[in-house]
C-alpha cells in the first residue's frame, strides 16, 4: 500500500437496509455478507435487532444487487456472521453463537460465547456445520479470515493469555484439514483495548480495525506490511477509511485499490453498513531524508525506528534507519508533520517538519545516550503536559514516558516516586485530588509496559510548589508548566 493512499468511501445503498450489515466479501461473482435484516426472527436484547444471518449476493458489474438469505445448512435461529472461504471455494468458515446439532451451550456465569465453524460446498450447497477444535463455552472466537495460501486460518478470540478485551490469533491448517494451536500476534498488532476484524491481502499484509491503537475515534482501521513470520507496525488508514464513529471489516486489494469495510457512522442507512473504499492518491508528496546520529559522537546510528505523525498525531508510516543512519518517510505536501526516532539505549527525540512544497528535504534527529537523562537523583524528562482539570496520559506524554520506562529496565534497581502538579486554579483540595489522579495515571502507565509495581509510586502535590509562580497574573502557557511531574530517584 502507497504511503499515502487516502480512500472514499461510498454506502453500498443496494444491499444497506435500516438494520445492521457489516462484513462483505467478494468470492468470484458473489457477494457474502451479514445482515440483521430477517424481521420473522427473534430480536436480540442487546440491540432489539433480529439475530444475524449471512446472506449472499451478486456482483453486477460495479454494483452488488439481488441479496438473498444463504441456503444449506449456516444459518439457524441464532447469530451466523464473518465469512471466509478457501480459494477452491469448497470450505467456508464463519462464527456463530456457541450452537450445535441442537445444543445451545452457556458457561457458568450464563453467558452463550461466539465460537468457529467451517462447512463444505458439496453437490451445489453448503453441508454440514463442524466445529474448530479449540472452540470453548468460556470464550469467543470469530472473525475468521483466511491467508493467500489457505494455511493460516486468522481470527479474533479473547482466550485466556490475551492482552487485551479480543486479541488477533493465527493457526496453522494443513490440506488435509487439520488445525493446529492458536498463536496470539505480536504486541505491536494487539493492545489493552480490542483488535477485531483481520484481513489478510494477496500480498500476505494485514489489515484489521482497533480501539487499542492510536486512532480517530472509536474502532479504526489498520494497515500492516508482512514482515517475515510477523507483520510491521500498524498504520492508520486515515480520514475516509476512518472516522469518529466505529469502522471495521475492512477488505482491499491492492492491484485495483478498492475494497469494502463497514461502519457505524453518521449518514448511512442502518445501524451498520458496508461501503466500497477507492483509495485516492495525494496530490503530491516531500520525500524526507531523516539522518538519526549520536549527539555526542554524531556517528550514525543504525536501527533507529522513525514514526511520522500528522499534527493530530495520528502515526502516518514507520521506517527504520539503515547502516548510515538514514531513512526515508514520505509526507503529504504543504502540511506540518512531526518525525519521532527512537532506538534503545538512547533517548527518544522528535522534530516538527515544516510545510513543503513537493520535492526532498534533509533533516538530523540526533538522541543523546539513555544515561543523559539522570540528573543528579532525577531523571529529567521534557513536561509531562496535562490538559486543563483532566488526568489521562496524552500520546506526547507516553512519548516522554518511554524515556523513563527505557532507563528503568536499563537499571533494574532503580525506584522512582512521581511528584504531580497542578495550575494554581481552583481550590486547594480540589487540586489536590486532581494531581493525585495524574501521578496515578502516570503510574499506571509504566506499570503497563512491564515495570514492576514496586519500583514506582507517586504523590499529588496539587497547586503547592508551581514551577511558575505566577501568582494571580498566570498566561495560559504559565498554567500548562504547572501541570506537571516530576520524577525522583529514591533507589538505584
Amino acid at each position: 500500500m502507497e504511503d499515502f493512499a487516502r480512500y472514499e468511501a461510498k454506502n453500498l445503498e443496494d444491499i444497506n437496509t435500516e438494520y445492521s450489515e457489516f462484513g462483505g466479501i467478494v468470492v468470484g461473482k458473489d457477494f457474502y455478507f451479514s445482515s440483521a435484516r430477517n424481521t420473522s426472527r427473534k430480536k436480540y436484547h442487546w440491540d432489539e435487532q433480529p439475530f444475524l444471518d449471512i446472506y449472499k449476493a451478486k456482483v453486477v458489474g460495479d454494483a452488488i444487487k439481488n441479496a438473498v438469505l444463504l441456503e444449506g445448512d449456516v444459518n439457524t435461529k441464532f447469530h451466523e456472521g464473518n465469512v471466509a472461504i478457501t480459494s477452491d471455494g469448497k470450505r467456508m468458515y464463519f462464527d456463530r453463537n456457541d450452537y450445535l446439532n441442537g445444543k445451545f451451550k452457556k458457561n457458568e456465569e450464563g453467558i452463550n460465547q461466539i465460537n468457529l465453524y467451517y462447512t463444505e460446498w458439496v453437490d451445489g450447497a453448503w453441508k454440514g456445520v463442524y466445529s474448530l477444535p479449540f472452540n470453548s463455552s468460556e470464550y469467543s472466537s470469530g472473525h475468521p479470515a483466511l491467508s493467500p495460501n489457505g494455511n493460516d486460518l486468522y481470527f479474533v478470540s479473547d482466550m485466556p493469555g490475551g492482552k487485551g478485551g479480543s486479541d488477533i490469533y493465527r493457526v496453522s491448517i494443513d490440506k488435509g484439514g487439520n488445525v493446529g494451536t492458536p498463536q496470539r500476534l505480536d504486541d505491536n498488532i494487539n493492545t489493552e483495548g480490542k483488535e477485531v476484524f483481520p484481513y489478510i491481502d494477496s500480498n500476505g499484509d494485514l489489515y484489521f480495525s482497533s480501539d487499542g491503537q492510536q486512532g480517530l475515534g472509536g474502532l479504526d482501521g489498520f494497515y500492516a506490511e508482512v514482515n517475515g513470520n510477523g507483520f510491521g507496525n500498524p498504520v492508520n488508514l486515515g480520514k475516509g477509511a476512518n472516522s469518529e464513529s466505529d469502522d471495521f471489516a475492512f477488505i482491499y486489494d491492492a492491484s485495483t485499490k478498492t475494497g469494502f469495510m463497514s461502519s457505524n457512522r453518521k449518514g448511512g442507512q442502518g445501524a451498520d453498513d458496508i461501503y466500497t473504499i477507492r483509495a485516492i492518491e495525494p496530490p503530491c508528496e516531500v520525500d524526507m531524508d531523516i539522518s538519526v546520529v549520536n549527539e555526542y559522537t554524531n556517528e550514525p546510528i543504525f536501527g533507529a525506528r522513525l514514526d511520522l505523525y500528522d499534527t493530530l498525531e495520528n502515526r502516518l508510516s514507520t521506517k527504520s534507519t539503515g547502516e548510515s543512519g538514514h531513512g526515508n518517510l514520505l509526507a503529504e505536501c504543504d502540511k506540518e508533520h512531526i518525525v519521532q526516532a527512537f532506538m534503545r539505549g538512547f533517548e527518544s527525540n522528535a522534530l516538527v517538519v515544516e510545510a513543503s512544497p513537493n520535492g526532498k528535504l534533509s533533516k538530523t534527529i540526533a538522541l543523546r545516550p539513555i544515561e543523559a537523562i539522570i540528573v543528579d537523583d532525577k531523571v529529567e524528562l521534557n513536561p509531562i503536559l496535562f490538559d486543563y482539570d483532566k488526568h489521562n496520559i496524552k500520546p506526547q506524554a507516553a512519548f516522554e514516558l518511554d524515556k523513563l520506562i527505557e532507563i528503568m529496565k536499563k537499571y533494574p534497581n532503580m525506584k522512582i516516586v512521581v511528584e504531580s502538579h497542578t495550575d494554581t486554579r481552583g481550590k486547594a483540595e480540589y487540586n489536590r485530588n486532581l494531581s493525585e489522579k495524574r501521578a496515578q495515571s502516570t503510574v499506571q502507565y509504566v506499570i503497563s509496559q512491564g515495570i514492576d509495581a514496586s519500583r514506582i509510586s507517586g504523590k499529588g502535590y496539587g497547586l503547592d510548589d508551581p514551577a511558575v509562580d505566577c501568582g494571580s497574573n498566570c498566561t495560559e502557557a504559565d498554567h500548562q508548566n504547572n501541570r506537571r511531574s516530576e520524577f525522583n530517584i529514591i533507589e538505584r
